[in-house]
């Protein structure tokens, strides 16, 4: 089991911050990943939100993320659990999570030598995108409806 974590600054208010997330990984069920081109894979990606138990300090929701390669070649399946932390005027989105390396023993080292760089790159440009959809959200909800009770901007 290889363990991947990165992190990702948004600039979007904590209160909005994961169900901007959600609704962003919920658009794409189908999703390609990829740490550059030529490399990449289509995946089968799901999302499911829960209690986020890594904050000791305030409870929060947390995002569990999976996803499944749509063909068995040099992904691997990915578990891991999107959190989001309050910092200056925005958050902190990290991804934390884990994959086996396909092919046993050939794919273990392969994955040591230069697999888990692909991993962390993979990760980075998931967390691209999903910023990415949370800033581009948060800024069209601003425009909609400043802080309107009911919105995720107002909590």
């Amino acid at each position: 089991m290889t363990r991947v974590r990165e992190k990702r600054f948004v600039a979007c208010p904590f209160s909005a911050a994961v169900e901007f997330a959600e609704r962003a990984a919920n658009r794409h069920r189908d999703l390609y990943v990829t740490p550059g081109p030529p490399l990449g894979e289509r995946v089968s990606f799901a999302v499911a939100a829960t209690e986020d138990s890594s904050d000791d300090t305030r409870k929060h929701d947390a995002l569990l993320i999976a996803w499944r390669p749509k063909t068995r070649g040099l992904f691997p399946d990915f578990r891991g659990v999107l959190t989001v932390r309050p910092q200056r005027a925005g958050v902190v989105l990290q991804i934390d999570g884990e994959y086996d390396p396909p092919f046993g023993l050939p794919g273990k080292i392969f994955d040591f030598i230069i697999g888990r760089a692909i991993a962390h790159r993979t990760m980075r440009n998931l967390l691209n995108y999903i910023a990415q959809s949370i800033e581009r959200e948060y800024e069209a909800e601003k425009v909609q409806r400043p802080a309107v009770s009911g919105s995720p901007l107002a909590k």
